[in-house]
């Protein structure tokens, strides 16, 4: 150890831990029970010069931390590469009261956590000069004023030890666990090895340890230090071993692919050396991981065959879920980039300290008294998995989310550290569950269902179904409320999944069928992306963008009521959510037909050649206006496409306000003008009319109609649900009428229509009753 200046000399983790217990909350900088470290920040700064090496690290911190950042925690500049004006260090100078306070916390916890939250404890807090919270000041606009002249935000550090000679006080870990520099280090292999070993021989509710059967074709990568080579393998029978399954991205043309004029060689060995990075490091992990066989889709499927592809899409489900673990190349931008790529920033911003934990070796947790907390400046970019999930470029891919929360076990390789997912949790390598924190906790009704038979106690006496793919209705049985929570979970799935990229729109559902097929036991009768057992809910989607235009209609894709006919990220009418279920209401639309074709006969998920519903319900005449307008009233409609002319190209909008023309339109009650020119409230006709939010508002009463802006197109309103207005007002809740927006086409069929938009409205006002009863059928 170093020089040390008398406070950090008595600064240990042992007595900052007893500090919590006088006051903590997470987050939140105590008020009175920290540490007094020097009495100003020039203090600080001249015992740094002296050679303290905690100070000097604090300074170090001070100066890599931009102020702005720091603020509003956003990301920081490179290292190295902040101006030092404009940092917390140049901020901390300026203050007039500067003395320097030091705390401890859990990054784990979410702000306002209590001291019985906490699991471990890694993160050191430095503030400098006045602590303010925001509860000090009554005035929101002094506050802002005062903070900006007298505060610098706490800086935090992090306590890291090693994962072999970890610390604990009082039971509570101490540090989370340092990161090796390379990801394919042995420590790193260990790692994984103990996850997958752990999950298989003592997690009862994950995959018991029994081998399924063969994909078509595998990869056998061999066992053992004499193996060299890698080949493709075609089990001959029905041939039961674990394989490895890998999730990754294309990134552009892969060159080695599996055709049928390479198949016959490659079964005696593949062309190694030409293979991209991320298939020659999945071949290692999968041979350090002491598994022999490997599936990776553009080596296994033919790449040159529609049929073969065809058929073993529609496997990918099973692929998936009977794997032992599947790789996921989360943090690769391409099958070039490679999963074991080592880190190429320092390790550290700062050079680390140590601190011992305690204060006395003798204390109650201290085994070792060699054991030590090493602190270093923390990465404001640290990366953990609910990031790399939101912006990881593996999850912008359509195919990869059924990969993901299909596979009972998910081994991730991000840039900085690897993870694990099982039906029993998530780990990562740094010991946090912050950083472990993975998507499928969005989706918890479905993990379990999907998973439903592996979570089975081993010595239940039923008899499980033959197939993975089997419902399991009869064994787990599902709750009306789980049900609906059930069917929630695939709307948020599927607004999921939409917001992904597919290279082939045709893939759209090849690409989600190994999910609908796996709930389709449960949830029921699935057509081209709803489940008919709550169609009405699975029609009301929207888009999230401006519009959501329907992809071409040859080669054709899906019928237009469905949301896999848009290429954008689309949403759900949102307060079906508050309910249980959509309550049956005596003017509600009823499904009388559906007609659903697919392009094999066998494979009723993936790809369609036709599909149509044919409904019976409540129509109104709807007139599309292009006229500017900003109305306030609160029904809206929401079009799918511009209007015939390309949405007010005739208007002369400014630049300015043609930014805020979208699918969004106001809805309004038609004013028409009767015999005598006055005008009147037609009961049965809609107005739809652009909302604008950058021009004036007006009321309702006051809006002038611009009947020459009318869209010559017909549409209409077709009514699918309807609240129950007394159990809305019960319930405290708006009542609503929810319509999808129609249009006829010329098929040769009487009432033939399309859908074109949603829209949502106020039963009690809008005179459903009175509107026309019809049968209509969808394409």
């Amino acid at each position: 150890m170093r020089f040390r200046c008398p406070f950090c000399t008595n600064l240990s983790i042992s007595h900052l831990i007893d500090l919590t217990k006088q006051e903590f909350e997470s987050k939140v900088f105590p008020r009175t029970a920290y540490f007094r470290h020097h009495e100003s920040f020039e203090h600080l700064e001249q015992s740094a010069s002296n050679g303290c090496e905690v100070c000097q690290l604090v300074i170090d911190a001070f100066k890599a931390t931009p102020w702005d950042e720091a603020l509003w925690v956003g990301t920081r500049q490179g290292r190295g590469s902040t101006n030092i004006d404009l940092t917390m260090c140049a901020r901390a100078k300026g203050l007039k009261v500067s003395d320097v306070k030091m705390s401890i916390d859990s990054s784990e916890l979410w702000a306002g956590q209590s001291l019985e939250d906490v699991r471990i404890w890694d993160t050191l807090m430095v503030l400098v000069g006045p602590n303010y919270d925001g509860r000090d000041l009554d005035d929101e606009d002094e506050d802002v004023k005062w903070a900006m002249e007298n505060w610098v935000p706490v800086l935090p550090l992090t306590l890291t030890a090693s994962r072999g000679n970890g610390s604990s006080i009082e039971g509570t870990q101490v540090g989370r666990f340092q990161l090796e520099q390379s990801l394919a280090s042995p420590a790193n292999v260990n790692i994984a090895r103990s996850w997958l070993g752990d999950c298989r021989s003592t997690h009862s509710s994950c995959l018991p340890n029994q081998s399924p059967r063969l994909p078509t074709r595998v990869i056998d990568v061999g066992i053992g230090p004499h193996f060299t080579t890698a080949r493709i393998f075609v089990p001959q029978r029905k041939l039961e071993a674990d394989y490895i399954a890998l999730s990754h991205c294309w990134g552009g043309n892969i060159e080695a692919k599996l055709t049928s004029k390479t198949i016959v060689a490659w079964q005696d060995s593949l062309p190694y050396e030409e293979l991209p990075a991320n298939f020659k490091d999945a071949i290692t992990i999968t041979r350090e991981l002491g598994i022999r066989y490997l599936w990776i889709d553009s080596l296994c499927i033919l790449q040159d065959s529609a049929h073969d592809w065809e058929v073993e899409s529609a496997k990918m489900g099973r692929v998936y879920g009977d794997s032992a673990l599947t790789i996921s190349a989360v943090a690769a931008r391409s099958s070039k980039a490679g999963i074991l790529v080592p880190s190429t920033e320092a390790s550290h911003a700062t050079d680390p300290v140590i601190l011992l934990p305690l204060n006395q070796p003798q204390a109650q947790d201290s085994l070792h008294p060699e054991i030590k907390v090493q602190v270093e400046h923390r990465d404001l970019e640290e990366e953990d998995l609910h990031t790399l999930h939101l912006h990881g470029p593996l999850n912008r891919r359509g195919w990869c989310l059924q990969e993901s929360i299909l596979s009972p076990r998910v081994l991730f390789y991000g840039a900085k550290q690897i993870y694990w997912k099982c039906p029993n949790g998530y780990a990562s390598a740094d010991g946090l569950y912050r950083h472990a924190r993975g998507p499928p906790d969005l989706y918890r009704e479905i993990s379990v269902q999907l998973h439903a038979q592996r979570l089975l106690p081993c010595s239940s006496s039923q008899t499980l179904p033959q197939s993975p793919i089997e419902p399991l209705s009869a064994l787990v049985p599902l709750s009306p409320r789980n049900k609906t929570q059930l069917l929630l979970d695939y709307y948020a799935l599927v607004k999921e999944y939409t917001s992904r990229q597919l290279t082939f729109g045709s893939d759209k559902f090849p690409a989600f069928s190994g999910l609908a097929r796996r709930l389709s036991p449960t949830l029921g009768q699935y057509a081209a992306g709803i489940f008919l057992s709550d169609w009405r809910r699975g029609l009301l989607w929207y888009s999230e963008g401006r519009y959501a235009p329907h992809a071409p209609p040859h080669p054709y894709r899906a019928p237009s009521w469905s949301w896999a006919i848009t290429d954008l990220s689309v949403l759900f009418d949102s307060s079906t959510d508050e309910q249980p279920e959509l309550i049956p209401h005596p003017l509600q639309a009823n499904l009388l037909k559906s007609k659903i074709t697919h392009w094999r006969s066998d494979d009723q998920f993936g790809r369609l050649e036709t599909g149509s519903l044919v409904i019976e319900g409540f129509t109104a005449p709807l007139v599309r206006s292009r006229q500017m307008a900003n109305v306030r009233f609160g029904w809206l409609a929401y079009f799918d496409e511009p209007d015939s002319l390309g949405a007010f190209s005739d208007q002369g909008i400014e630049n300015d306000n043609r930014k805020n023309v979208s699918g969004l339109c106001t809805l309004l009650p038609m004013k028409t003008l009767n015999d005598d020119g006055e005008r009147q409230l037609g009961p049965y006709t809609m107005l739809a009319i652009p909302s604008m939010n950058g021009i004036e508002a007006v009321g309702y009463h006051d809006f002038q109609i611009d009947f020459d802006a009318f869209e010559e197109e017909e549409y209409r309103l077709l009514l699918i649900h309807a609240d129950d207005m007394s159990v809305a007002e019960t319930e405290n809740r708006n009542p609503k009428a929810r319509c999808l927006i129609i249009r006829p086409v010329e098929d040769g069929v009487e009432g033939a229509y399309e859908r074109v938009g949603v829209a949502f409205l106020d039963p009690k006002f809008s005179r459903i009753e009175d509107w026309e009863r019809r049968v209509v059928t969808l394409f």
